[in-house]
């Protein structure tokens, strides 16, 4: 199976795109470190994707300091499940 990756472009004020700065960019660019994920979800200066293993990993103001990454398991009745495109 390929590994499904992610890019992103924009404001970046809090690290939101996930390629290890605070730089927008008005172009896709590689969310870096990150592979296998099943679903995304972001906000104004977060986001969050749910990988293959059922991890949830966010960055961006949510994981408190502007691009750092948290790491965890998925959990409550919506892990797991994909929305529908």
């Amino acid at each position: 199976m390929a590994e499904k990756r992610l890019k992103s472009w924009g404001n970046n004020r809090a690290g939101q795109l996930g390629d290890g700065t605070v730089s927008s960019h008005n172009a896709p660019g590689q969310v870096v470190n990150l592979s296998n994920a099943t679903d995304i979800a972001a906000g104004d200066t977060h986001s969050l994707t749910l990988l293959a293993d059922q991890t949830v990993v966010a960055w961006g103001h949510a994981a408190s300091r502007p691009g750092r990454r948290r790491r965890g398991p998925a959990v409550g009745r919506e892990a797991g499940r994909s929305r529908s495109r």
